[in-house]
């Protein structure tokens, strides 16, 4: 996997600063060993992982005999006629397994970052430091790069750094006892030397790299692309001016770089080259985008192929995006087509537009999301290929721009669809101006956290509206006027942002706080006013005392009532 160069940054640090301890840990052979274990039987036979025609990873079995990732399913058997093939185009497992293994690495430190589905780094410096407050000497464990621990540095990283080991070893036995997988670790003070280090000794195995091996350890690199972040148009940019290991760029003139490069990134290159990184780890949050696609041995030619790939994608798709609990804004579809012309494959292409929130809050149904949401792909799709005469070779579906479920009361209830309110319908189901979610009122969904508007979340909108939970000026006066009468459930006009049959379903102080403290409708206004000028007229009376018991009522607010 090639990865972003920026992701390690360039240092500007000196290169004698080495206080953090950095753990990257890589799965063995991931997609393997997670179909090993759901069928043990292929343990001791060589297995190979493929998607459509070709055999994207293979067991350590399988290697030895002679398979290479990405080689085609018949150059894969031709090498080893006994390699059983396991189909890994559905990645929903193994997804599963990499949040578990995030999940116990996050045990050790919050600081995790994941480049990869099997792999990670982990910044234990704080774990290494408290141990060590209550330890003198500690023992490396598994691996040291170089011949022996060279204890040349006064800055106290070589007890972090076996400390580091030691920690290396308890996650990786954690991964194992718990989820039965072996994994390879790198523990070094940089994120760079550790996934170096990591490589070093496998599988199943784990090493330790000094400050003072670092250089020996990029000199025993074969090749540029050892160092992770360089691709093929770097390495391609480097051999033109006569860099083609990583030795020629340790001894390159910054300067010389500079010519060829923007700035950060000559003296990223540099630092790279000796080791040098003082990126952070960065903590993964979720995900911007989720996505699924799928692409064709054969170019396709039918539509009803297409809404058939379509269709289980977005089955795919809607499990993932309802494990991650937030709700998307916009949709997006993919395609690449074939030049026949040309013979080869033409760039991806991409159309999106707003998703409706209802596919996520109001449809139960399985098979209604999958069909709603179909309607919408394909017109996407229709957009930018022909209904007739077309070659398919791949086809994608994902959401993106996800916002965070929990809002306020007023932004929950409000509807969907836009429009003007039928002065006749006011008493019915109302056709809002703002945003809708159907609300249930069972107790388990009082419970839940509030599915909220996308357009209204302040996260997604310069504009939200909150419900304020404190007494507000109408319902005070309420209160003063004295015990509430059997008229007044008909006296509180119904929130047009709230859905009829939910409204009636509330509770009389729940409708009042609603209305108290909406000012977007007019009718909420007028309720609000009348209250406002019934306060001036009616005395003021005191009323009772209140016990310990009822103040505790009191406190009777919308937030409190779906908290139940």
């Amino acid at each position: 996997m090639e990865e972003d160069f920026e992701s390690f940054g360039a240092s500007t640090l000196d290169s004698e600063q080495h206080t953090r301890v950095v753990v990257h840990l890589d799965v063995d052979c991931f997609y393997a060993q997670v179909e090993m274990l759901k069928s043990p039987h292929l343990t001791t036979k060589p297995l190979g992982i493929k998607q459509k025609n070709y055999v994207i990873t293979s067991n350590y079995l399988a290697r030895e005999c002679g398979v290479k990732k990405c080689m085609t399913v018949t150059e894969a058997k031709k090498v080893c006629p006994e390699l059983i093939l396991v189909n890994g185009e559905d990645l929903t497992p193994y997804k599963h397994i990499s949040s578990s293994i995030s999940n116990i690495l996050r045990t050790f430190s919050p600081i995790v970052e994941r480049s990869g589905i099997d792999e990670a780094h982990v910044d234990v410096t704080k774990l290494c430091l408290q141990r060590l407050e209550s330890l003198k000497d500690v023992e490396l464990v598994g691996n040291c790069f170089g011949e022996d621990v060279v204890q040349n540095c006064v800055c106290g990283c070589v007890n972090r750094l076996k400390m580091g080991s030691v920690i290396a070893k308890e996650i990786r036995d954690k991964v194992k006892s718990h989820l039965g997988l072996t994994c390879c670790a790198g523990v070094a003070h940089n994120k760079l030397l550790a996934k170096l280090a990591c490589r070093v000794h496998k599988p199943n195995q784990q090493t330790t790299v000094f400050p003072s091996r670092s250089v020996q350890l990029m000199l025993s690199q074969k090749e540029l692309k050892s160092i992770p972040g360089i691709g093929h148009k770097l390495i391609e940019t480097l051999n033109s001016i006569g860099i083609s290991s990583i030795e020629d760029l340790q001894s390159c003139d910054l300067v010389l770089l500079e010519k060829h490069f923007q700035k950060h990134t000559a003296s990223w290159l540099k630092d790279a080259s000796f080791g040098i990184d003082n990126s952070e780890v960065k903590v993964s949050g979720k995900p911007q985008s989720i996505s699924v696609e799928d692409a064709f041995i054969k170019s396709v030619t039918n539509m009803s192929v297409v809404r058939e790939k379509y269709t289980s994608l977005i089955k795919k798709l809607l499990i993932q995006v309802d494990e991650d609990g937030r709700i998307p804004k916009t949709i997006k579809v993919t395609v690449r087509t074939y030049n026949n012309e040309m013979k080869t494959n033409n760039s991806r292409e991409s159309r999106q537009q707003p998703s409706d929130k209802l596919w996520f809050t109001t449809l139960k149904n399985k098979a209604d999301r999958v069909n709603k949401i179909l309607e919408t792909v394909m017109k996407l799709f229709s957009k930018m290929v022909p209904i007739e005469n077309f070659l398919l070779t791949l086809v994608g579906v994902g959401f993106t721009n996800f916002c965070d479920s929990n809002i306020s009361v007023i932004n929950f209830f409000q509807n969907r669809t836009s429009g003007s309110i039928d002065s006749t319908n006011k008493s019915e189901e109302s056709v809002s101006s703002s945003s809708c979610e159907v609300f249930s009122s069972s107790s388990q969904s009082r419970k839940r956290s509030f599915q909220e508007s996308s357009d209204s979340h302040p996260s997604c909108s310069s504009t939200s509206v909150d419900v304020k939970v404190e007494k507000t000026q109408s319902s005070a006066a309420e209160e003063g006027a004295g015990t509430e009468t059997n008229n007044d459930c008909d006296a509180i006009p119904r929130c047009p942002a709230v859905d009829a049959s939910v409204w009636f379903e509330l509770p009389l102080d729940i409708r009042r706080e609603i209305v108290s403290s909406c000012s977007s409708h007019e009718e909420c206004n007028r309720f609000n006013f009348k209250l406002t000028e019934k306060s001036k007229v009616l005395p003021r009376t005191i009323p009772p005392k209140k016990s310990k018991k009822d103040k505790s009522g009191e406190q009777n607010s919308i937030k409190n009532y779906f908290s139940k």
